[in-house]
């Protein structure tokens, strides 16, 4: 019985009679091919087992070309399928589902994938910040790095830029909050004309700490600075700041001051503050008022945040103070 169900011709390339059964997950269908049995898909399948499918049947009846005409093959037993229009037309003429009945084969971003390449580049954006934080601790905050070292940090500063998770730093809580420099791309005396004595070997500048507080429009930058013979104090300028877009920050100093510590840790300075008058001295120094400059975020997660300034300059800061 089965050799004469066997025996039946083929429709519009589907079988006209076959039988089915299953195997556990895998469904069977016998085809008329001297009682071969091939695994078909079940109802939903992806397009490359299905096409695998196809060939496997399309091969099985080239074998048999004369007798099974509808599968593709012909009078000299060419397996070539038709060629039509379109590809859904071919699916219908050979009795397969159209991918259009599958919209899930079509390509899309499964949330599997979202996830994955999201832990993807959170990994690789921890490994980038580790080696730009070596960099930055093995060349004293970028002041004693080589031409090398220096071209590997931009390097890194600009792919995790590239990957930031924050896609509006001024428009984050993150953003606001005191930040200790960590890395510079040039001298730090030459970011700021208040720090030209650090210059010299008489003095040198410790920590740099800002405090930004977008509500209120003010930018804190204290410097820690100190000289021959054992002098310590800190430099503090205090800055109006204005959001201009998602990333930039223009700023204006308005007041800097001078705040003494202590000598030798044992005299204590604290008292001693001198407000600078900024405006006097940028208009002999530059012939003009206190200019405004701005600076601008491209990279901020909860712990790092990277800026440039209107020259270019990179720097790199840390949340909270170390």
């Amino acid at each position: 019985m089965l050799a004469f169900l066997a025996s039946f011709v083929l429709v519009q390339g589907r079988p006209a009679l076959g039988a089915h059964g299953a195997h556990g997950r895998c469904s069977f269908t016998l085809y008329p091919t001297r009682g071969a049995a091939f695994a078909a898909p079940p109802g939903r399948r992806s397009r490359a087992s299905r096409l695998a499918w196809r060939l496997r049947a399309a091969a099985a009846a080239d074998s048999y070309g004369d007798a099974y005409p509808s599968t593709g093959g012909n009078a000299g037993g060419s397996s070539e399928p038709s060629s039509s229009s379109s590809g859904s037309e071919s699916d219908s003429s050979s009795g397969y589902a159209s991918d259009q009945d599958y919209p899930s084969d079509s390509y899309s971003r499964s949330p599997v994938d979202a996830v994955r390449s999201a832990v993807f580049d959170q990994g690789r954006i921890s490994e980038l910040k580790m080696k730009l934080l070596q960099i930055a601790a093995i060349t004293s905050r970028g002041q004693l790095a080589t031409r090398q070292q220096k071209a590997s940090a931009e390097e890194m500063v600009s792919e995790l830029e590239s990957k930031s998770p924050t896609a509006s730093p001024l428009e984050s809580p993150d953003f606001d909050g005191v930040w200790q420099l960590v890395y510079c791309s040039k001298p730090l005396y030459a970011t700021n004309p208040f720090l030209l004595p650090a210059a010299t070997p008489l003095s040198s500048i410790g920590r740099i700490l800002q405090t930004i507080n977008l509500d209120l429009g003010e930018l804190v930058t204290e410097v820690e600075m100190a000289a021959f013979p054992a002098i310590r104090g800190a430099v503090v300028s205090t800055a109006r700041i204005v959001p201009i877009n998602a990333n930039r920050l223009e700023l204006n100093v308005e007041k800097v001051t001078l705040r003494g510590k202590d000598i030798a840790d044992r005299i204590d300075l604290g008292g001693i503050k001198f407000d600078v008058p900024v405006e006097r001295i940028y208009a002999r120094m530059q012939r003009g008022p206190s200019p405004e400059t701005y600076l601008e975020t491209f990279f901020l997660d909860s712990d790092m945040r990277i800026s440039r300034s209107r020259d270019g300059t990179i720097f790199v800061f840390l949340k909270g103070v170390m």
